[in-house]
């Protein structure tokens, strides 16, 4: 129902990101969805910072946005039992090796304790996958890269 693209950028091993996301929409598939959830439009911009004490979300298209303060850090992913979260296999993945992680069904590729790639099965049948493209470990992180864009009115 849903394509797209996103970008993630981080640092800190993930603990403060920035993923610019693109979603487009199968009007064929959702048409009910599209005029009253997502104002007629078939493509949502957004944006979504995540920093050591905040998080953000904006709607590119439209420069709103709403930030909160961000909870859960330090998750003890130890503390998870071995049905919930648990090594199922290896696998390399843009000629990365990777730990495949069953996390309750949903199956995960981790690099270094990055997210890689995911298929989450749905009750349907169908399988919902999102999937790194290719990765740059040599991107240079601006100095504003995780600041909330100029112009954007937050609620």
């Amino acid at each position: 129902m849903f394509k797209g693209k996103k970008t993630l950028i981080f640092a800190d091993s993930g603990r403060i990101q920035k993923l610019v996301g693109e979603q487009i929409i199968d009007t064929t598939k959702m048409q009910e969805l599209i005029p009253t959830n997502m104002g007629g439009r078939s493509t949502i911009r957004e944006l979504q910072i995540q920093t050591k004490d905040s998080v953000f979300s904006v709607d590119l298209d439209l420069m709103t946005g709403f930030g909160r303060k961000r909870i859960g850090l330090g998750v003890d992913m130890s503390a998870l039992t071995a049905e919930v979260y648990k090594k199922i296999g290896e696998d390399t993945f843009l000629n990365r090796k990777c730990d495949i992680i069953d996390f309750s069904g949903m199956k995960i590729w981790y690099w270094k304790g990055i997210v890689l790639k995911t298929q989450l099965p749905e009750e349907s049948g169908r399988v919902v996958i999102e999937s790194a493209t290719s990765i740059d470990e040599k991107y240079v992180i601006r100095e504003d890269e995780f600041k909330v864009p100029v112009g954007v009115k937050m609620k």
